[in-house]
């Protein structure tokens, strides 16, 4: 693994954010003696002239790599009392537009090439030359940017987005974008641009057959990027539209790579009901959290905490699981994982919903249902400051009744290979 981090390096600002509409306008460059008079420079292992030819075919080509298409998913068994409607507003919008329209259309995804723009790691942008954004991030943190101190001057895959550091969004957004690699041939060819990363990023990152030699770590720095590729899996924060390829991509990787470690996805002991908590995080703090582990370890589910756990044995449980229960939150996105027909009732808080895990789960074609818990006190300021507590007793019978419960199947498998 290769670093390109300077802490010391001073900068002079060159960007300015001006407009809510994902533009940028240059601004004057402001001179500071501390400034390097060259950037940095990585030499990377591939040339631009081996790379010519897929390059003219990104440019050529009409079709996009991921073509536009259409899916079907399960639909959702809503579990609400009729007082609690009026608090699960966006829930409930989202479970009757889904099942009522189980057929959903994803946008094509495509991949991208271009010379001489600034990769911006702090806010996991690519800036164009005439200042738009290219590539990832959410508009309304940007503030500026600054003369690059470091280059790359050899073609490189940029891979990751601001959300890189949220389980959910490293798995869907990042992960997901390298089946564009795969897709060009070249998945072993480019280093792969990435930030600071955790050690539950670079074992999911070998799980998806990238080995630490092709990964240049970076800093917040902005960086001179010469030639870049990218794809649209790190552009997509409306995560009800990302697409299945890429879904489909990071759960063959993922599950090959069990498969590889542990003889057989099947091995070590399967867990037929799982309950995954939020019992390591303060945030979104449901205060009745081990009562409701408690009682359903008495039901025979067995209680898990992503974070004490290896991303593969994260991978290896979920997909070995026939039902699980589930806060609302980053740790659902393994239902990607899952079998199809495997019952999941994820619990919300009142009118707070993503729908991210839903439809992970949903593209491995579980069975979902939703309910709702109740607030006890939220930050006017910060939504996602709550706490927040559960029927316990009405839990146990949801998720019972969704096990017991026959449904016809409508999922239509939108994978490739399973």
């Amino acid at each position: 693994m290769h670093a390109l981090h300077d802490g010391a390096t001073t900068f002079a600002k060159v960007i300015e954010y001006t407009s809510l509409k994902a533009r940028l306008e240059w601004s004057g460059i402001v001179s500071r003696s501390q400034l390097m008079p060259k950037p940095k420079d990585y030499d990377a292992v591939k040339s631009y002239e081996q790379l010519s030819e897929q390059i003219r075919y990104l440019r050529s080509r009409e079709e996009a790599f991921f073509p536009a298409r259409k899916i079907a998913v399960n639909p959702i068994q809503l579990y609400l009392r009729e007082e609690e409607f009026g608090r699960a507003t966006k829930a409930v919008q989202f479970v009757q537009n889904n099942n009522k329209r189980t057929n959903l259309a994803r946008p094509r995804f495509d991949a991208h090439f271009a010379e001489k723009v600034i990769g911006f790691p702090g806010r996991g942008m690519i800036i164009g030359a005439d200042g738009g954004i290219l590539s990832g991030g959410r508009t309304a943190f940007f503030r500026s940017v600054y003369t690059p101190a470091l280059r790359i001057s050899r073609p490189v895959f940029w891979s990751f987005n601001i959300l890189h550091r949220v389980y959910h969004h490293w798995l869907v957004n990042c992960l997901s974008s390298l089946a564009a690699l795969e897709q060009m041939g070249l998945e072993n060819e480019l280093p792969i641009v990435m930030p600071k990363l955790s050690s539950w990023q670079k074992e999911s990152l070998s799980a998806m057959g990238v080995s630490s030699e092709q990964i240049i770590e970076v800093g917040n720095e902005p960086i001179l990027l010469e030639k870049v590729f990218w794809s649209d899996f790190c552009s997509a924060n409306d995560l009800q539209w990302v697409h299945p390829a890429g879904h489909a991509f990071v759960r063959r990787r993922a599950l090959a790579a069990v498969q590889a470690s542990h003889g057989s996805s099947e091995t070590g002991q399967p867990h037929e009901k799982l309950y995954i908590s939020r019992l390591d995080t303060k945030k979104r703090w449901l205060v009745n959290e081990r009562a409701l582990a408690d009682a359903l370890e008495k039901e025979g589910y067995v209680v898990v905490v992503g974070s004490e756990l290896s991303f593969l044995d994260q991978v290896r449980l979920c997909h070995n699981a026939k039902a699980i229960v589930a806060l609302h939150g980053a740790g659902l996105t393994n239902g990607l994982f899952c079998r199809p027909h495997t019952k999941v009732l994820e619990i919300f808080p009142e009118n707070f919903f993503h729908a991210g895990p839903v439809r992970a789960c949903q593209m491995a074609g579980s069975r979902q249902g939703f309910m709702l818990g109740r607030n006890l006190r939220v930050n006017e300021k910060n939504f996602q400051d709550l706490d927040w507590e559960v029927d316990v007793a009405e839990v146990l019978k949801n998720a019972q009744h969704l096990i017991d419960t026959p449904y016809e199947q409508t999922w239509a498998d939108p994978f490739c290979a399973r």
